[in-house]
This record gives C-alpha cells, structure tokens and sequence, in this order.
C-alpha cells in the first residue's frame, strides 16, 4: 500500500510540472504581448491573478486546479490576441481607407486599379474592382495607361505626380506579402511601433481621368441667365424700376 501511495504521489507530481508548463508558456507570452504593444493595463491585473492562484495552489501542495488553470492561462492570452492585438495591427493594415477613400471620390467600379510592380492579396476584396495583374506595373505604365483611360493606381510616393492626377490616400502598406504569416507580422508591425518601418513601403492612392479635364461643359453666359431672370422679375415693378431696367439693356442687351 505504502508503495502505491508514492507511486500516486509520484504521478501526481509529474501531471501538475506537466500542467505548469502551458501556465508558464501562456504567461509569459501574454505578459509579452502586453508589454511589446503596450496594451491595455487590464490585462497585467487578470495575469496577476492567475499567476497568484496558480503560486497559491503550488505552494499547498494541492496540483487538483492546475488543468483548469492551464486553460484559463491559454484562454487569456487568445484573448489577448484577438481582443487586444489585433485590433490595434489595423492601423498597419489601411485597406479599409482605401476603400473609404474610393467610395468619396464615387469612381466606378469599371475603372480597375494598377497596383505599382506589386499584387496585394487583400486589396480585392476591399476595392471591389479588378485589379490588373496581366503584367508588373511600373511608374512609365501607369502614366501610358492614363493617356488611353482613367487610370487608378496604388503608386510608390516617390514618384512626382503630374498636376492632373489626385492623390485620394496616401499611407503605409506592407511590403513582405501577405499578413497571413502572423508571427512575422507581428515582429514587424512591433518594429514599426517602435518607428522602424523598413518593412512598410509608402503609397500614394492616385486617379486621373483624362475625360474629366478635357471634356468639360461649355459655361453658360451669366448675360443669357440671370439677366432674363432679372428681365422677367423687374417687368411686375415696372414703374419703380424702368430707369434701372433701360440701363441694363442698353449696356448688355436682355440676352
């Protein structure tokens, strides 16, 4: 009996080492993270707590709670992720201004959009328009295509713009491909916190329709429009008014 009892003792011990290995994983990754993008203060309080029991229950002896434990520590820090960190990677992610500033300038969704020597694999689906990818667009591209048609185009700020052309966005967008890669995005959008942004590179959100600016409507002459309107307005207070109407259609005609 004596012998089963240190064998249970035995096992015992082994489960509860075995069950503080994700506690200790989950806690410092979470104290990381916190500390890393300087998240919310309310967290450090929920990790303190289950750090607390977690010492409390070790100390006595009693390993009962260390599975429950492992997972509340587990459940914290998903928490962590996608309550907390991932909310504030959307600053690194400007798709939604993009899309927001396509929708106030009302472009047509006809008009595709050039996306300067590069394809970015979320800007479809924000865009809501094709985007040309039948070869690698460069700056000369962009500027021959918006001779022929109205041309919207994701473009490196290096470039000097052509007076004609609006910058509807300008903004930061990554660079390494696709933000799928979480842990790499993540380190990066961190760098970039920290004000190293060599893994962002600069845009400039420009259109250029050619029709816009060639074709405009012919103005109408104030002389043909709100001399008339004048004309018929004054005609009711004739006898006040005769010496101010005979001067006006004497100098401008009533049109």
């Amino acid at each position: 009996m004596l012998t089963l009892s240190l064998q249970s003792e035995r096992v015992q011990r082994i489960n509860a080492w075995l069950w503080g290995l994700p506690i200790f994983i989950a806690t410092v990754f979470s104290i990381g993270l916190a500390a890393a993008f300087r998240l919310s203060g309310v967290w450090y309080l929920v990790i303190g707590l289950l750090v607390g029991v977690t010492i409390w229950q070790y100390t006595k002896r009693n390993t009962q709670y260390a599975p429950a434990l492992a997972i509340a520590c587990t459940v914290v820090t998903l928490a962590i992720l996608f309550v907390s960190l991932y909310p504030s990677l959307e600053q690194y992610r400007p798709y939604p201004a993009i899309q927001k500033a396509i929708a106030e300038h009302q472009i047509s969704e006809d008009v595709p959009m050039i996306i300067e020597e590069r394809f970015i694999h979320n800007i479809p689906f924000y865009v809501q328009r094709k985007i040309l990818q039948d070869q690698q667009y460069s700056w000369d591209d962009v500027i021959r295509k918006g001779m022929e048609e109205p041309v919207l185009a994701l473009v490196k700020v290096e470039h000097p713009l052509p007076p004609e052309y609006q910058v509807l966005w300008q903004g930061s967008i990554y660079r390494k491909g696709s933000e799928s890669h979480g842990f790499r995005f993540i380190l990066h959008c961190w760098e970039a916190s920290r004000g190293n942004y060599q893994h962002f590179q600069e845009y400039n959100l420009i259109y250029y329709n050619s029709q816009d600016t060639h074709q405009e409507s012919p103005k109408k002459s104030p002389v043909a429009t709100d001399e008339k309107r004048t004309f018929l307005r004054l005609q009711a207070d004739l006898p006040f008014t005769s010496g101010f109407l005979f001067h006006k259609i004497g100098l401008e005609g009533i049109g």
